[in-house]
């Protein structure tokens, strides 16, 4: 692959690609490394790899569906289906750094075990789909009210 290869793909690519690093592989390395040095050191790098996608990917897919779901249908009808398909995997990511990166981030400040930081990530994650939904729901009641619905 050439430098002129890389010119050519699509910036909203680059982010998705980004944010798959952002949102799967550094998190679940950080907490692999926090909660099991051991572990982390002993295997190989491609099964590190798949462990920290294998503990990451579930909140992102998550989102993602969400964001799909929840998404405004208005927009779609001037969006090809990659794009859509993208852009609501872009906000699934940025929705999954929060769960993600606290319990990361808290650790720094105070010892627990990797119980703790699950149950810190998984609270984080139904706290923000509750969000997700109050606003789904806040919007399609305001636009009803605007339409005289």
């Amino acid at each position: 692959m050439e430098i002129d290869d890389i010119k050519k793909v699509d910036p909203l690519t680059w982010g998705f690609v980004v944010m798959f690093v952002l949102v799967t592989i550094v998190p679940g390395l950080l907490l692999l490394f926090i909660f099991d040095k051991q572990l982390f050191m002993e295997i190989e790098t491609i099964k590190v790899l798949f462990l920290s996608i294998s503990i990451t990917l579930p909140f992102w897919a998550l989102n993602t569906f969400m964001c799909i779901f929840y998404d405004d249908k208005k927009e779609k009808e001037t969006q090809t289906v990659k794009v859509q398909l993208q852009l609501s995997g872009l906000l699934g990511a940025f929705i999954s750094l929060i769960p993600l990166y606290i319990p990361v981030i808290a650790t720094l400040f105070v010892d627990f075990d990797y119980k703790v930081a699950a149950w810190i990530a998984i609270s984080l994650e139904l706290l923000m789909l509750l969000l997700m939904r109050r606003d789904f729901f806040k919007s399609k009641k305001s636009e009803q009210i605007r339409n005289g619905n």
